[in-house]
């Protein structure tokens, strides 16, 4: 009597002559001894002479039987080994966040923005006293023309926001080019030769009032775009790079305004680089489709809410709640960097006044203004990566040690401005006009 194990393996050995695809991965065949050999070939007889005798009846019964027996004897299921390209692929999920090559073109874009923006708040300051003699307006109208446009700066740096929430990065750029151009042009119209004083004084002044308006647009969006377009390595350099562009350019008037001889001429040449810097507005984009860090992927709290929050008035489980001690850390952050802002806008605007009485002319006065600004670029350019990498965890130190610094420097000034023209020996050096009186 054939023993089960060699019935199984001579029916393996049938199907394998039939070619039916075998169900699961062969294994290893093992070593067959002689004697178990001759059984097989022995069941291999029985059962083909079984199959040749027998009905059709006994055929079947015995298919059934011989289904059974196969059935009953299960192969040992191999588990299938994926590919190593696919065991990588399942542990390493792909990132949800994506950085484009096309930010650089938009950061380029808002740089030069920026840069010519920041041309007019300068520009009359080391030519002051040619303004008044030109166009016949007193000192006082001439410092006007820089101070109107941080009054005009100050009340649209609010509306700003909320025009960047609503249309987004693109919208608001095109809304500050237009003003930027329109504002050259009507502040070249204002010198026309053919009009008075007050129609003169009328139109440029209107031009500063719209250059106001338009400056915010590129520096109110300059951490937003930061934000929206790049990671967290480069975040706060492109920051520096567009909040620094704009006294960039502020350095660059004061060397250019004076170099020209001409009021009027200088005029129009603020108005060609408004016009020619005009059009970098189109090249910046709203966002990137896939945004570069998850903060950039949620949706910023309203400006509203920041008030609110500095009012103590958000509650605790808001995203935009400060605590006491954050309130009272921004609070002296803004005064800080208020009242920095407001010595050097006001040094950039008096150039020509502080300096002209110690016989300095207006390409000194202007070139004192624009060292003022480009050294400060330059250290802003070299202490950015070191916030940015080094000292992340040490802003605050940071400030505590260079403001008074500053305070000290500034300070100084008082009595280096009296020793700068003693020896009235030296006619070449101390000479100069007295400035025209305010009227």
């Amino acid at each position: 009597m054939l023993s089960l194990e060699t019935l199984t393996w001579a029916m393996s050995e049938i199907l394998h002559v039939l070619q039916l695809p075998p169900r699961s991965a062969p294994a290893a065949i093992p070593l067959i001894s002689p004697r178990r050999h001759r059984e097989a070939i022995s069941a291999a007889g029985c059962l083909d002479a079984s199959m040749d005798n027998t009905s059709d009846h006994s055929i079947k019964t015995h298919a059934d039987d011989t289904s059974h027996v196969m059935t009953s004897v299960s192969p040992v299921q191999i588990p299938t080994i994926p590919p190593p390209t696919e065991v990588a692929s399942h542990h390493a999920q792909p990132s949800p966040y994506r950085l484009y090559k096309r930010r650089y073109i938009g950061l380029v874009a808002l740089v030069v923005l920026n840069f010519v923006g920041g041309m007019s708040n300068p520009w009359f300051g080391p030519i002051a006293s040619n303004m008044g003699r030109d166009f016949g307006f007193s000192l006082d109208k001439v410092n006007w023309l820089g101070n109107v446009i941080n009054l005009t700066y100050l009340p649209f740096s609010f509306i700003i926001p909320f025009i960047c929430t609503r249309w987004g990065l693109h919208i608001t750029s095109y809304f500050g080019a237009f003003f930027l151009l329109i504002s050259a042009w009507i502040r070249y119209a204002g010198t026309a030769r053919s009009l008075t004083e007050h129609g003169a004084y009328g139109l440029i002044i209107t031009g500063q009032i719209l250059s106001g308006i338009a400056q915010p647009a590129f520096q109110v969006i300059g951490p937003l775009y930061s934000e929206t377009w790049f990671d967290l390595k480069a975040r706060t350099t492109v920051t520096m790079i567009l909040s620094v562009a704009n006294p960039i350019g502020g350095a660059i008037a004061q060397v250019i305004s004076p170099a020209v001889n001409n009021t009027r001429t200088s005029i129009l040449i603020m108005g060609i680089i408004a016009t020619g810097a005009s059009p970098f507005a189109i090249f910046v984009g709203r966002a990137p489709p896939t945004p570069p860090t998850h903060a950039a992927a949620r949706k910023n709290p309203p400006f509203m809410a920041l008030v609110r929050a500095m009012a103590g008035l958000e509650p605790p489980t808001s995203g935009s709640y400060m605590s006491p001690r954050e309130r009272l850390d921004f609070a002296i952050i803004t005064l800080i960097f208020g009242v920095l802002v407001g010595v050097v806008t006001s040094f950039t605007i008096l150039t020509d006044q502080d300096f002209g009485p110690y016989g300095y002319s207006s390409d000194i006065s202007g070139l004192m203004g624009a060292a003022l600004l480009l050294c400060g670029l330059v250290a802003a350019a070299i202490t950015s990566p070191l916030f940015d990498r080094v000292l992340t965890r040490h802003l605050a130190i940071t400030c505590k040690i260079l403001c008074p610094i500053l305070g000290g420097m500034w300070l100084s000034l008082i009595w280096t401005g009296k020793s700068l023209c003693t020896d009235l020996s030296h006619p070449r050096t101390c000479s100069h006009t007295p400035p025209i009186p305010c009227i």
